[in-house]
């Protein structure tokens, strides 16, 4: 019989502390990684280590051990367990626990996918699009992490965020949503996706505040602030970056979507001086929603370790 989720975790947190007290010495650095529920499990181990030394200064004794978690469901900003946490679902015995701390001994670098909605959920679940994009994202961008090619050393992709005490975050972004995966490959679906998916993408980045740190516990809110008027504005823009797109495309692929065109570029044309009218009339508050993260240079590798614990993955 298969152990429910809470137990799962129980046990892994069980074979970690085995694991760690049994091949390690006290001298060793340890690395701790998990993936997806190995990483809930880390947590879990953190949270533990956290109460037997606590505080930030040097301890004698207190291990030197170090976390590396990816599509942590804990990540502060962004993990499911945080953004509803407390909710608990008996059927599968699944708890919200929360954020994984950052004010611990214990240095930890959290890597999420963006749009995986394990590890980064949307603020504003009331962004249906949003929310079902993330929730395709859970199936055609979790599993990646587990791809050797998803390593922080030599990803040209990786864009790291604010280190929050014990935490430095990264963020791998995602060029095509997950929402339009199923049909992307289809041929006769090609002109579509390339139509759409600029302006779903404006829709999609809505339903995120980009400004509020990855290391700031965030709960699910219900209604996002954001500037009307540059949300239209960029919502037309994203309309005629889908007309080129489609127009951009081979040959035989777009000849299937000159109907689309003819009839979607009149509409742009039309918005867009309505979007920028809004604009210059607007006085609505100004966008909390989703704003870039600057790109980085790579960090500095992890010094060398003596030894290695992997929570075992469970998800």
């Amino acid at each position: 019989m298969t152990a429910k989720f809470n137990q799962s975790v129980r046990i892994g947190v069980d074979i970690l502390t085995s694991t760690v007290a049994t091949t390690t010495s006290p001298s060793d650095h340890v690395v701790i990684s998990g993936i997806s529920q190995s990483a809930v499990i880390s947590t879990e181990y953190k949270r533990a280590l956290a109460k037997l030394y606590p505080g930030t200064a040097p301890l004698p004794g207190a291990p030197d051990i170090s976390f590396v978690l990816a599509g942590n469901l804990n990540r502060p900003n962004g993990g499911l367990l945080m953004r509803f946490r407390g909710l608990y679902i008996p059927i599968v015995d699944f708890s919200f626990n929360g954020a994984t701390p950052t004010d611990t001994r214990f240095p930890t670098a959290d890597i999420a996918q963006q749009y995986d909605g394990f590890a980064d959920f949307p603020n504003y679940p009331i962004n249906l699009i949003a929310g079902l994009n993330a929730l395709m994202g859970i199936v055609y961008l979790h599993p990646k992490y587990a791809d050797p090619a998803n390593t922080i050393a030599g990803h040209p992709e990786y864009q790291q965020g604010p280190v929050v005490g014990d935490t430095t975050y990264y963020l791998i972004p995602t060029k095509n949503l997950p929402l339009l995966d199923p049909i992307r490959n289809v041929a006769a679906l090609q002109p579509l996706v390339a139509l759409i998916e600029p302006a779903l993408k404006v829709i999609v980045d809505a339903g995120y505040n980009r400004n509020i740190s990855p290391g700031t516990p965030t709960r699910a809110q219900l209604f996002p602030r954001i500037n009307l008027a540059t949300f239209a504005n960029d919502l037309v823009n994203a309309v005629e970056q889908g007309i080129t797109d489609v127009q951009n495309l081979p040959p035989s692929v777009a000849a299937t979507s000159s109907t689309a065109i003819k009839t979607a570029a009149p509409a742009a044309k039309i918005s867009a001086a309505a979007g920028r009218k809004a604009r210059a009339n607007s006085t609505i508050h100004p966008a909390s929603a989703a704003s870039a993260v600057r790109p980085h240079s790579h960090p500095a590798r992890p010094k060398p370790s003596r030894a290695r614990a992997s929570a075992s993955p469970g998800a």
